[in-house]
């Protein structure tokens, strides 16, 4: 068998011309098919993932706004049992109304903290996703310490 744009001697089993490095009709035969499929399958248009919030997120986004609600109510709250001090009236109950407000919200804004970093570990989300559920997170934790110190504070005045 001879190379049609050479015209060397090539085995009959040759893919590539020794002489001019073309492709034989054999390497004709076996390598444009698979070039061809090959140039198919890259023209095809890949299916776009939509990027959306994970749930990790959205559960994070939950820990954010118990935690703000509760320091907003916590400082209309202990605004009001400063007014209260200061005035002398109700001010125990003031002080036990910041408590429980303060309790309560940290309580959920921990939970919802913790919840929010587990979702997005099994999601398996990426790091950057993971940072703001472990910023709710260690908020919620810095929440129920502050919570705790107020509550012995509380009890050691009594």
């Amino acid at each position: 068998m001879y190379c049609r744009y050479c015209g060397k001697q090539v085995d009959k089993d040759a893919v590539i011309c020794p002489g001019c490095g073309k492709l034989t009709d054999v390497g004709n035969q076996v390598i444009r098919p698979a070039a061809e499929k090959v140039a198919e399958t890259a023209a095809q248009p890949k299916a776009q993932k939509k990027e959306g919030l994970s749930k990790g997120t959205i559960v994070a986004l939950t820990a954010f706004f118990c935690y703000a609600v509760g320091m907003i109510l916590n400082t209309i709250v202990s605004t009001s049992a400063a007014m209260d001090a200061l005035t002398g009236f109700y001010a125990e109950a003031s002080q036990v109304g910041t408590l429980v407000v303060s309790g309560i919200f940290s309580i959920f804004t921990v939970a919802t903290g913790v919840v929010s970093f587990i979702v997005s570990c099994i999601e398996k989300d990426s790091l950057y996703k993971r940072i703001f559920p472990l910023g709710m997170m260690l908020i919620g934790i810095w929440y129920f310490i502050d919570f705790i110190c107020a509550v012995v504070l509380y009890a050691a005045m009594q």
